[in-house]
């Protein structure tokens, strides 16, 4: 179980908008009947296992964390003001907010690379769309990054979700500016590893890019205490212990 599908259905912009409630209510009834029937569920996160252990379930979650092994010791910040965003590019990801930010960042020299697939429209100079990468390119890319960036509009799956993207970064040594948004703010409070702001807010993302690319120390910082985070718990590793443990019981 990757999302919350009773609830978000009813904003999944591909279906009919009068298709979405009943497809969200049969959606939410399904995941009910199958936990009472299922020997195990598998979930992308604690709150989601917990939905499904309340409804009946032998519930497990194992979250999509990168193993240790694809991201090397970090090589210090690049001296270039390079900011990365890497995942879907759409609304609800935050497009809107990364055009209008970027353009407002006032600090020379500085570009965005957006790696992922989907349409950005006509983006602001110094930004530049990569299209679709393969997963292994990730960590060369983050590297050549001195700020990972994940602007995400407040939605339900994002509020609850600790996105992928925020623990490649911190597994990368990459200081992280994020929208604050449930478990991905707490996480990166807690880390120490970036600065949360709010969503769909251009000048407060665009100030806190500034920050980090043209402070290093504190960039060095936020990235060096994201990834000690990163290597205390946040690897796959003990994710892969989960979902075997339960596959053998």
């Amino acid at each position: 179980a990757h999302e919350y599908l009773g609830e978000t259905a009813r904003t999944k912009r591909w279906l009919p908008a009068p298709l979405r409630p009943p497809l969200a209510r049969a959606a939410a009834r399904g995941e009910r009947w199958a936990a009472r029937r299922l020997a195990a569920v598998v979930t992308a996160n604690e709150d989601l296992a917990a939905r499904f252990a309340a409804a009946g379930a032998r519930a497990v979650s194992v979250a999509n964390s990168p193993w240790a092994a694809a991201f090397p010791e970090p090589a210090p910040l690049p001296e270039e003001p390079v900011v990365l965003y890497v995942g879907g590019v759409g609304p609800l990801r935050g497009i809107a907010t990364m055009r209008a930010a970027f353009a407002r960042l006032g600090v020379p020299g500085a570009r965005l690379a957006l790696a992922g697939p989907g349409d950005p429209g006509e983006l602001p100079p110094g930004a530049t769309h990569l299209g679709r990468v393969d997963h292994s390119e990730v960590p060369a890319l983050l590297a050549a990054a001195r700020v990972a960036w994940i602007p995400l509009t407040r939605h339900g799956n994002y509020d609850r979700a600790v996105p992928t993207k925020l623990v490649e970064a911190m597994a990368a040594g990459r200081p992280v500016v994020a929208s604050d948004l449930g478990r991905m703010g707490a996480l990166i409070r807690t880390a120490g590893c970036g600065i949360p702001v709010p969503p769909e807010d251009p000048d407060a993302h665009a100030a806190a890019l500034a920050r980090l690319l043209t402070d290093g120390d504190e960039a060095g910082r936020m990235g060096a205490a994201g990834r000690a985070a990163f290597l205390a718990g946040l690897d796959f590793a003990r994710e892969a212990r989960a979902l075997t443990s339960l596959y053998a019981e």
